[in-house]
Parts: C-alpha cells; sequence; structure tokens
C-alpha cells in the first residue's frame, strides 16, 4: 500500500470507530494533504449515524460556488449529516499553496460564507469580480439550515494588518456569527 492509501485507510477506520464508541461528529480538515471532500464522501458511505464534516477549509482554496456544490453533495450523500466548517487559514497556507495575497481574511470569510449561504438557499450570487455576468444559482433545489461552524485563531491572529479602531476585527466576527446562524 502507498502511504496516501494507508492514510486514507487510517483516516476510515478512526470514523467508522467513532461512530461504533458512540461519538456525535467527525470532522477532518484540510490543508496541503488530501482533499477533506472527497474523503468525507467516503466516510458518509461507510457510516450511518455520526456528523461528519470539514474542520476547515480555506476560503481561499475554493470558491463560494464550489464550496456551495461541495456542500450540498456531501449533505445529500450522508443523508442530512454534513457540516460545513470554513476557516480563514494562515497566510503561509494562503500564499504557500493557493498563491493569493493574504489580505482582509475576516471580511473574505464573511462574504464567502455569504454567498455560500445564499446558494444553498437557492438564491442567485452577484459577480464581484465583473459585471458583465448575469447571476447564477445551484443547479439543485434550495437547502436551508446547512450549518456552516466558522474557524478563527482569536482576534489578534485574524487580520495581520488590523484597521483603525483596532476593535474592528472583533465586532467583524460578532457580526459575522450573528448574521450567519442558521436559517429556521
Amino acid at each position: 500500500m502507498t502511504p496516501l492509501e494507508t492514510r486514507r485507510e487510517v483516516i476510515l477506520h478512526v470514523a467508522r470507530r467513532a461512530e461504533d464508541l458512540g461519538y456525535d461528529g467527525f470532522f477532518l480538515a484540510e490543508g496541503w494533504s488530501p482533499d477533506a471532500a472527497v474523503l468525507l464522501a467516503e466516510i458518509a458511505t461507510k457510516t450511518e449515524r455520526i456528523i461528519i464534516g470539514t474542520g476547515v477549509l480555506s476560503v481561499w482554496g475554493r470558491t463560494a460556488g464550489t464550496l456551495a456544490m461541495l456542500a450540498t453533495s456531501l449533505d445529500q450523500v450522508s443523508h442530512g449529516r454534513f457540516v460545513l466548517g470554513l476557516g480563514a487559514s494562515s497566510p503561509q497556507l494562503v500564499e504557500g499553496l493557493h498563491d493569493q495575497s493574504f489580505t482582509a481574511p475576516v471580511a473574505k470569510l464573511r462574504a464567502v460564507t455569504a454567498q455560500v449561504r445564499r446558494l444553498r438557499d437557492g438564491e442567485r450570487v452577484h459577480p464581484t469580480a465583473t459585471h458583465d455576468h448575469r447571476p447564477l444559482r445551484l443547479g439543485v433545489a434550495a437547502h436551508t439550515g446547512l450549518p456552516i461552524y466558522l474557524a478563527g485563531l482569536g482576534n489578534k491572529d485574524a487580520d495581520p494588518h488590523p484597521p483603525t479602531p483596532p476593535h474592528r476585527t472583533s465586532a467583524e466576527l460578532d457580526y459575522m456569527l450573528e448574521t450567519m446562524r442558521p436559517h429556521p
């Protein structure tokens, strides 16, 4: 077995064992390792009860559209047991792997989370890069209420260049948590 196959087998075993032991959830992180969504899809087919989730996906590694499609697919494959975990990541991962500039991470996390939520709710997302294209929505039925967990390293680490006043980052996080709660 290759190291990648061995890692996959270990992850699958741990997920099944966690379910057998009565754990409520199994969350899989993603950094510069195998794609978490692919492994979670396989875990969803090999478990029955345990909640599965991303813990966490970087909002720099996928667009809001691909995150919404990923969430929709994993929610369907897991029969409603999926939780989407999103985070702003770190400068090293964003710049060193995704070749993106790590600027305004809190604003990026807020914008992507809002777009994912709108797409899952069946709404159209208006493009921000250009105004020459028609806003699109997902080609699946709307599904509100998908839990989205947000991750952060703390106020000091949320923005490497905090704006003035210095408490704006904290207020932005509070606003995000308030407005991103699951819909009834």
